[in-house]
This record gives structure tokens, C-alpha cells and sequence, in this order.
């Protein structure tokens, strides 16, 4: 069965243009809804597997604040925040926010249509009971220009270079202006250690470790 997908967008092109592609990749886009107002009545009388949700919508209300009755009616629905500004306050709010996924616009259908198929394998597990946890800890860092939000577990180590931080990630390495006595209490101080004037590691990627060496998903440090 394909999932089905509301689209809350006040940009009604782009709305139309996602709509189309989702079609296209099986979805079943079950509407657009422009303004934040307006969900509430659609929730009750329609089931969604799937939400769309603009942060910076028209009107008095925004995406973000609709979010949360979204989860209430649906909790094991995904939830997929788009947005243009990357500004430290709207992404706090999103840090606070259960949701499963983030794309700053503008965004390639290609990388739409990876974070929703991420979201998608989740969802075919039903059965697995909702686990709200903690709160995911967010480190809103620069990237070539733009601010995104980095998760402190896919952080391996980090490495001081002078001025700047070396960040070690799953999938890539991140070098920020900052040092490493200011970034370190941002991180939650049960998961990361300073084995090193230089190094700060993940405890729970470390393999094995001696007077001398640390293992780190088979980095020697």
C-alpha cells in the first residue's frame, strides 16, 4: 500500500511541483493545504501516513506549532519539516519538536525523495512501539555557507586544529570555526570523553583503548 501523503505549503508552485513528483515515486498525495488554519479539520477526517510541513507558513500559525497536533492525532505518522531560514531560533524550535526528518530549501527532488525514503522504512514497522526517548541533541553548524543541524551520535570524534574544529561524521568531515573548550558543553557529557588537548570522542563509537591509544571505528587516536 503507498503511503499517504498532506503537503502543507504556502508556496503553492513548489506544493504542486512536489505533489507530482511524489505521484510519480508511488505516493498518494492526499492534498495541499497552504495555511496552518486549515489542518486541523483535514486531520479529522482524513488518515495520514505521512506529512509535509513548511516551518514558516502564512498566517498567524505556523508549521512547527501544528506539528504537535499532527504527532497528537497520529504518533506514529512521519513528519518532514522543509524551510528557507536557517536561523539559530527556528532551528532551536526544531531541535524541541518530535519530527523525522529536515530539508532546507531549496532542496533537489532527489535528496526529497532519499529523506522520505528513509522516513518510508520506518514507517513499514508498525509494530515497534513509538519511542520518544530523549530528546535528540541538534548542533546547528555551518556548512558551506549554510547552517544545518548535526546529531551529536553520528559524531565519531572531533579533532582541535588550532582555531577551528575537525568534526568526523558517519558520512562526512566537518571543519568549523570554533574551539573545543566552547563546543564541548554542548554535548552531552555521559556520551562524549577529552581523551587529548586535541580529541573529544563518542564513547559509543570507541572499540578498544589503552594507556596510550584509542580505538574509534578502527582510528587509531
Amino acid at each position: 500500500m503507498s503511503l499517504k501523503v498532506l503537503i502543507i505549503e504556502d508556496e503553492i508552485d513548489l506544493a504542486e511541483n512536489i505533489s507530482e513528483y511524489l505521484t510519480q515515486q508511488g505516493y498518494d498525495v492526499v492534498g495541499i493545504i497552504p495555511t496552518a488554519e486549515d489542518v486541523p479539520d483535514f486531520l479529522a477526517k482524513n488518515d495520514i501516513d505521512l506529512f509535509l510541513v513548511d516551518i514558516m507558513l502564512k498566517g498567524n500559525v505556523k508549521g512547527i506549532d501544528i506539528a504537535a497536533q499532527i504527532r497528537e492525532k497520529f504518533p506514529k505518522c512521519g513528519i518532514l519539516f522543509t524551510t528557507a531560514l536557517s536561523g539559530k531560533s527556528v532551528l532551536d524550535k526544531i531541535s524541541d519538536t518530535l519530527y523525522d526528518g529536515y530539508l532546507l530549501k531549496p532542496f533537489s527532488l532527489k535528496s526529497l525523495e532519499s529523506t522520505l525514503y528513509l522516513i518510508s522504512k520506518k514507517l513499514e514497522k508498525p509494530d515497534e512501539p513509538v519511542k520518544a526517548g530523549p530528546k535528540r541533541n541538534l548542533l546547528p553548524i555551518r556548512d558551506k555557507g549554510k547552517i544545518i543541524l548535526l546529531d551529536e551520535n553520528d559524531i565519531q570524534f572531533i579533532k582541535a586544529e588550532g582555531l577551528y574544529l575537525r568534526i568526523f561524521t558517519d558520512n562526512k568531515v566537518f571543519l568549523i570555526r570554533e574551539l573545543l573548550k566552547t563546543f564541548l558543553p554542548k554535548l552531552n557529557p555521559e556520551k562524549f570523553l577529552r581523551i587529548h588537548k586535541s580529541y573529544l570522542v563518542n564513547l559509543s563509537r570507541v572499540k578498544d583503548i589503552n594507556s596510550k591509544e584509542c580505538n574509534v571505528n578502527n582510528q587509531l587516536i
